[in-house]
């Protein structure tokens, strides 16, 4: 192929790419800097993803969103300031600013290929920083149902609501486990009495799992279970509620993994346009 048509066709991949990725690195850019400016606006957003509703309530998620904020505004500039870089050279037909690109896209692939072996391999990790987040906000938000007659009413904290509602649906206890409620200070009234509870009636067993009774009656052996779970765990939901929680970040995780696997193809792709631009440049003479 003659080198016009190669340069042309590698200018034209180079540029294309170019132009998307800044456009998304200034997105990128903005979203990281409402993050930080406006977590709650993030939240809201967040809490309308299909099962990630309350998850603030469950998880301190803007902390977790504090954090990331600052990664997105980072990632977010390098990927802006690189790709102008790379438009410039692609334009301009400068091989200084090609090669200044070329050495940036190397460095960012090979970032991005250690966050994906990273989140591979870390796993353990993630798994026992979610269990102390959800740890801090058990302690901080949650208040058992109320019983008045066998009926069960819901906390007027929503975010106690939120706490008991995945105990019951998922069918879990705890942030780690039931443990979790040793230490916890069971508050009295407004028509139940839990000081001498081990666990709240949301770790108990139903006659049928995963849903929100109405009645005492739902549950197998409610007493034993509050009362005596450490000596009658077969009424306990003994799971720590850490479980459906990863399974919730899983279920997205794969998502991110795929993305960033397909921007690394890119990248190599681009990549090897790039070096094949640089190298024709040098050998007809036209390199500065």
């Amino acid at each position: 192929m003659p080198f016009k048509m190669v340069a042309c066709f590698s200018k034209t991949v180079v540029f294309f790419v170019n132009l998307i990725f800044l456009l998304a690195g200034l997105g990128v850019l903005i979203f990281g800097i409402i993050v930080l400016a406006a977590p709650t606006t993030a939240i809201n957003g967040i809490n309308q993803i299909p099962g990630i509703t309350s998850i603030d309530y469950i998880i301190d998620i803007q902390q977790v969103l504090v954090n990331s904020g600052i990664l997105l505004t980072v990632m977010g500039s390098v990927i802006f300031l690189m790709c102008f870089i790379g438009l410039l050279g692609t334009c301009a037909e400068g091989g200084a600013l090609l090669i200044v690109y070329a050495f940036l896209l190397v460095l960012t692939t090979l970032f991005e290929l250690g966050v994906i072996i990273y989140a591979a391999l870390d796993y353990n990790t993630m798994e026992l920083r979610v269990q102390n987040l959800m740890y801090n906000s058990l302690i901080k938000n949650f208040a058992p149902v109320v019983i008045n007659g066998g009926v069960i009413q819901n906390s007027t904290s929503i975010p106690a609501v939120a706490w008991e509602a995945m105990q019951f649906e998922y069918a879990c206890c705890g942030a780690k486990g039931y443990e979790d409620f040793n230490t916890f200070k069971w508050q009295t009234g407004n028509g139940y009495n839990y000081t001498e509870a081990i666990v709240p009636p949301s770790c108990c067993m139903q006659i049928v799992q995963y849903q929100i009774p109405s009645t005492t009656g739902a549950f197998i052996e409610l007493n034993s279970c509050m009362y005596s779970a450490e000596l009658s765990p077969q009424y306990v939901n003994t799971q720590g509620c850490y479980v459906p929680m990863m399974a919730r970040i899983a279920a997205h995780e794969y998502v991110l993994t795929i993305i960033f696997a397909c921007l690394v193809a890119l990248e190599i792709i681009v990549l090897i346009f790039t070096m094949r631009i640089i190298g024709e440049r040098g050998k007809t003479g036209v390199y500065d």
